[in-house]
């Protein structure tokens, strides 16, 4: 085309907009003007009036621009293509080359945003030009790096496959160009460095000669995150890395990438055998339900099928909103993954020739395809023009109406409204052929909007979806989730378990949004997946089992004790399904029989039966969490629970360490040994992290010595028993540690001896012990031992209990002792419920003072749980039915409190860091009606125990 033609094509365009810039532009450009003829004049200021980034190009060069006005496209353009490949050869430094290439690329930008804007050429030309400068740009970079390198001719065993649109000829005006950079270590020439790092080493080059911003600045932004597994792989990839990975890992949408992807730059033979290698992968003959499935689920919208009273032109994105060209793309790509297995006429990577193509086959109508294709050209050409406006990478439409109407006036447009009106009339007749395409399919986003985690990019929609889910890092969630579909865990590593988990992903998003914090619910669903072996059968067992799924996130979201723990231990999963699971733990003497089972399995390897043992002990008491946070049982079911496995664990471990301590040192024929529970584990009153307050008393003949090959003295014999049992239950192993153990309560506390003889304990505690240490002991309970010995030392503590005391003596100790912990651990808030002023301290000193003063006149108030001897005190006439029922409605209340902080958090109990979702369960197992309502219930509770306690205590 001659430059007469060139300027006789350009019409006067409606759409100059901003003259005081076009002003500005022709100040500088007064000689070139003087050249051009009326028409050429008009299209340049109208240009310039709407596109600063193409005024500013313009005026930095008259000459060329002049040149450019007066040569025949074609021709200016082939001159820019040879200059480029002259730059790889005179340019003797790498910024020498980069000034070239940016020199060429503006005379390009300038030329082929004049033949569009000027109707000179098509779309197609368009893109094909774009994408025809960017191979020249590449492969003279490469060529450059390659010589520079030491490497004479052309270059070998490294090649650029061209991704996305640049793979198409469809490069958009201010696109990034989408590449993967392989390598043959046999194919590359032999050298002194490792042919992998010369490859990360030309492709570093490569990239940043492209795209570093220099004062004149870019020639293309590069995006290599379409190489297999970007978040772990090098920016350069060994061709039989990649075929490995395709074989194994490689997805749908990454068979749809390859439908476009071609050589661009390096060695083309060996880049071209790759891809003709990569056929199998990219086209399949037989394809099943659930991965037809999957392609559709490429691209799928909760609105398929709505209509379009909601849309809005402002900030619309013409490439990925509803209706835009992501879904023109799609259309074709999937039903060429589908059916270009056999129609080997539908392998074709332009999206205007694969419309012809599934038009011509019959696999699409050609209404469809003549809409499809007039919105495609449409959506590009308000997408070239909105890059034009500053070079700037964005698919969307300005905000303002202002705004609105300079893109319309771009575009040719005389009137905003016919825009607007075109507009809507392409968006809604793409997205209709769209979703018929996808009519008889599940659709398989959530509730609130799209879930779209294939790909390397943000799929906006879904972002937004994921914020209204609540998650505050939509970017890093999709992230993540891209990296299960990605296989970068192993239970995703299968083609089948990433299809079932693209249908369960609306629902593992919705029941996160339910949690208080989904991005950390989300960070422990993560971990859980990475704990899995596969994952096929877990996702299998979430979709058939919707409850499951829910019940287990929200498990994973209770308080970051119980949620890291349970998602660090994905076999809790399979114990979960059985129907008892979350039910109180069985009777002693079935969980004794069970603990002893597992034990003997272990046989005399002591250290596989104490790990062993952690993990039973550890997946009992999630059993009891468990049932606890999901209401199955209450916090007083749930304490006897856990203070049960305590008993189980000790008894078991004891009689392990009597079996340790008899092939060492034999036994101690008429000796006996007993351990007494006291504290929480005595009332029966654990929580889930509860230490044990236990005692250890033995009973032997004076001078009584074991009948090993080591005898030892009854005294040394049950201590090292004592030390063995301790170490069994406490020590740390590689399953960690079961229970933490305190002995301050025995006789003499740290400066006793750590097994007492029966009649040192009886000695003590009917002469010696304080006061504060027989209020331990009403809290008593032997739970292991002889029966001569249980039935002995169950009689001394009685009697013990029921000695005749003076009550203003006794409850000024109690008073004293009450005193002596608040100086010592003074409560936090009113939230750490064992220590505040009318918390559980108070309610059990009530009790146990009481039992003290008034167990000689009354034997049956006595009891170890707490809320059985406020009963029977109430029972005996020296506690009031009301303070009775007061102290046990408290009691319970902050029991609840305590159990669920000791669940949901490691140390002290912060209510707020607990969040919102933990405060509206706490209430809910409290029996009250909110947050607020708790709080003023907790603060009202512990009122009236302090009256209480102070009446009768302080009186």
């Amino acid at each position: 085309m001659t430059s007469e033609a060139l300027q006789n094509r350009i019409k006067t365009r409606p759409f100059v907009f901003d003259t005081a810039a076009a002003a500005r532009a022709w100040e500088l450009l007064e000689a070139v003007k003087r050249d051009l003829d009326e028409d050429a004049i008009r299209l340049l200021t109208a240009v310039f009036s709407v596109s600063p980034y193409l005024a500013r190009l313009s005026t930095l060069d008259p000459e060329r621009l002049t040149r450019l006005l007066t040569v025949s496209p074609d021709a200016s353009f082939t001159h820019i293509l040879k200059s480029v490949e002259d730059a790889a050869h005179a340019a003797e430094t790498r910024d020498a080359l980069k000034h070239s290439l940016r020199r060429a690329k503006q005379e390009a930008a300038v030329l082929i945003a004049l033949c569009d804007i000027g109707g000179v050429w098509d779309l197609s030309r368009v893109t094909q030009s774009l994408s025809d400068f960017a191979d020249a740009a590449m492969e003279a970079a490469l060529g450059w790096l390659w010589r520079d390198s030491g490497e004479a001719g052309q270059v070998k065993g490294v090649f650029v496959v061209a991704m996305g649109k640049l793979g198409a000829g469809e490069l958009n005006y201010s696109s990034d160009i989408d590449l993967i950079a392989l390598f043959d270590p046999e194919t590359m020439p032999a050298g002194r460095a490792d042919p992998k790092k010369r490859a990360i080493k030309l492709t570093q080059g490569l990239v940043d000669i492209l795209q570093d911003q220099t004062t004149q600045g870019y020639v293309f932004r590069t995006d290599l995150r379409l190489r297999p597994d970007p978040g772990s792989s090098a920016i350069v990839v060994s061709v039989q890395g990649a075929e490995r990975y395709y074989e194994a890992l490689g997805q749908n949408w990454e068979r749809a990438a390859f439908i476009k992807a071609r050589v661009a730059a390096g060695d083309a033979e060996l880049g071209q055998a790759f891809l003709t290698g990569l056929q199998p992968f990219i086209w399949r003959k037989h394809l099943d339900y659930a991965a037809i499935s999957d392609i559709h689920a490429i691209k799928r919208q909760i609105h398929a099928g709505g209509r379009f009273s909601d849309f809005s032109i402002e900030g619309f994105n013409v490439k990925l909103g509803r209706g835009g060209i992501r879904e023109i793309e799609f259309f074709a790509q999937t039903q060429q993954l589908i059916l270009g297995g056999r129609a080997l006429e539908l392998r074709t990577a332009g999206t205007q020739a694969a419309l012809a193509c599934l038009a011509v086959g019959g696999f699409a109508s050609e209404a469809a395809r003549a809409d499809l294709s007039a919105a495609y050209v449409f959506l590009r050409n308000v997408e070239h023009r909105l890059q034009m406006i500053a070079d700037e990478q964005t698919h969307s439409l300005p905000q303002t109406a202002d705004d609105i109407d300079r893109v319309a006036r771009f575009m040719g447009y005389e009137e905003t409204p016919d825009f607007r009106k075109d507009l809507l009339a392409h968006v809604q007749s793409v997205h209709g052929h769209y979703t018929d395409l996808f009519a008889e399919e599940e659709p398989l986003s959530g509730e609130e909007g799209s879930l779209v985690f294939t790909g390397v990019e943000d799929d906006p929609d879904t972002l937004e979806t994921l914020r209204r889910a609540r998650f505050q890092r939509p970017a890093d969630a999709a992230a993540r989730i891209r990296g299960w579909h990605a296989g970068r865990v192993r239970a995703t590593r299968s083609a089948r378990a990433r299809q079932i988990l693209t249908r369960l992903m609306p629902a593992i998003v919705k029941n996160m949004s339910e949690a208080d914090d989904p991005d950390t619910v989300l960070v422990r669903f993560d971990t859980f997946l990475q704990g899995l072996p596969a994952g096929v059968q877990v996702f299998s067992l979430f979709y058939a089992k919707p409850d499951l799924l829910s019940l287990y996130v929200r498990l994973l979201g209770f308080g970051p004790r119980f949620g890291p723990y349970l998602a660090q231990n994905p076999h809790l999963l399979d114990a979960m399904l059985d129907a008892s699971f979350f039910t109180p733990p069985p009777e002693a003497h079935d969980l004794d029989a069970e603990f002893q089972d597992l034990l003997e399995v272990s046989g005399e390897h002591v250290e596989a039966a104490l790990d062993a043992a952690r993990i039973w002990g550890r997946e009992a008491a999630f059993r009891v969490s468990g049932a606890l946070i999901t209401g199955r049982i209450d916090v007083t079911e749930a304490g006897r629970g856990f203070s049960r496995l305590a008993e189980t664990v000790v008894r078991g471990l004891a009689g392990l360490a009597e079996g340790e301590m008899r092939r060492r040192h034999g036994g101690l024929p008429e000796g006996d040994f007993a351990i007494l529970a006291l504290g929480r584990f005595g009332g029966g009153e654990m929580t889930a992290t509860s230490d044990l307050d236990i005692m250890c008393v033995y009973d032997a003949p004076e001078g009584a010595v074991s009948d090993g090959e080591k005898p030892l003295d009854a005294h040394s014999y049950y201590t090292r028993l004592v030390r063995r049992l301790i170490a069994a239950v406490a020590a740390p192993t590689a399953e960690g540690v079961l229970y933490e153990i305190d002995m301050a309560l025995r006789p003499s506390g740290g400066a006793g001896p750590m097994a007492v003889r029966l009649g040192a304990f009886q000695k003590y505690y009917r002469g010696e012990a304080w006061v504060w240490e027989k209020m331990a002991l009403t809290r008593a309970r032997v739970i292991s031992g002889g029966a001569a010995l249980r039935g002995r030392l169950a009689d001394d503590i009685k009697e013990i209990l029921t000695g005749v005391r003076d009550a203003a003596e006794t409850l000024g100790e109690v008073r004293a002792m009450r005193a002596r912990i608040a100086a010592a651990k003074p409560a936090n808030d009113l939230w750490d419920v064992k220590l505040a002023p009318g918390g559980l301290v108070d309610i059990e000193f009530i009790a146990q003072g009481l039992q003290l003063v008034h167990a000689a006149a009354h034997p049956g108030c006595l009891s170890a749980r707490t809320q059985d001897a406020l009963a029977a005190l109430a029972s005996a006439g020296v506690l009031s039915d009301e303070d009775a029922k007061c102290l046990n409605e408290a009691g319970h209340f902050m029991q609840t409190v305590l159990h669920f902080s000791r669940l949901a958090q490691e140390g002290r109990f912060d209510a707020a860091a607990a969040g919102a979702a933990f405060r509206r369960a706490l209430a809910f197992a409290a029996g009250r009606d909110g947050p607020e309502a708790l709080e003023a219930s907790l603060t009202a509770a512990q009122l009236e125990v302090l009256e209480i306690y102070r009446r009768i205590v302080d009186s």
